[in-house]
C-alpha cells in the first residue's frame, strides 16, 4: 500500500501468506499477485474484506464517511455509535463490533506483514455531498457511483435525513423514495441533472 511502500517492492514474500493462512507456496503466490493487483487498499475495501457478517462495502462506506475514518478509529467503535449512523442500524452495528473484536488477531497478523489500509480524505467538487441512485437509469449503477466517489461524494444506499441527492429516472414520480425524499428534505434529479 502507499502506507507501506515495501509491500509493493517485493517485502510481503509469499512464505508471508502461506503462514498466515497455512496453504502451500502455489496457493500462497496466488493470493499475494492479487493482492498487490488490488493495492493500495482502501479502509473500507479493507473493513469489507474481513468476511464478517452485515459488513459488506456499503456499510463499510457508511461507518468510514462518518468519521470512523481510521483503523483505530473502527477498532475502538462502540456498538451504539455504529447503531446511530444512517445504513448501519443495531443489528449490523453488533455485528461489525463482534465481528472486528473476532478479527482482531488477524488484524494484526495483516498489518504486521504491510497489508494496511489507507484512506483517502474526501475531496473534490462533490466532498461532503451524499448520493443515492435508483435502479431505471440509462448508465449502469456502479459507473455512476463511481463517479461520486472519485470526486469526493459518498454514497447511502436509502432514502435517510443524511441524504442530498436521490438520482432517479423520473423526479416527479409518487415512489415511496420520492416520498421519503420530500419528508427528509433532499433533493430529488434526475440523471441528466446529476451530470
Amino acid at each position: 500500500t502507499t502506507a507501506h511502500p515495501d509491500v509493493c517492492h517485493g517485502c510481503l514474500k509469499p512464505e508471508d501468506i502461506a503462514q498466515l493462512y497455512r496453504r502451500g507456496i502455489t496457493i500462497a503466490t496466488k493470493v499475494l499477485k492479487n493482492l498487490k493487483a488490488k493495492l493500495p487498499l482502501s479502509l473500507p475495501t479493507f473493513l469489507a474484506s474481513l468476511g464478517i457478517e452485515s459488513f459488506g462495502a456499503q456499510t463499510a462506506k457508511a461507518i468510514v464517511a462518518a468519521g470512523f475514518d481510521s483503523l483505530a478509529k473502527v477498532m475502538s467503535a462502540e456498538e451504539e455509535d455504529l447503531a446511530a449512523l444512517p445504513g448501519v442500524g443495531r443489528a449490523k452495528a453488533k455485528a461489525v463490533v463482534a465481528g472486528l473484536l473476532e478479527r482482531s488477531a488477524e488484524i494484526q497478523r495483516l498489518l504486521k506483514v504491510g497489508v494496511v489500509p489507507v484512506t483517502k480524505k474526501a475531496s473534490g467538487p462533490l466532498a461532503g455531498k451524499s448520493f443515492c441512485f435508483t435502479r431505471a437509469l440509462s448508465k449502469p449503477r456502479k459507473m455512476l457511483e463511481q463517479m461520486v466517489e472519485e470526486r469526493g461524494g459518498t454514497l447511502l444506499s436509502q432514502v435517510t435525513k443524511e441524504l442530498h441527492y436521490l438520482v432517479m429516472e423520473d423526479p416527479t414520480s409518487g415512489s415511496s423514495k420520492a416520498l421519503k425524499e420530500i419528508k427528509y428534505g433532499t433533493q430529488c434529479i434526475d440523471e441528466r441533472a446529476f451530470l
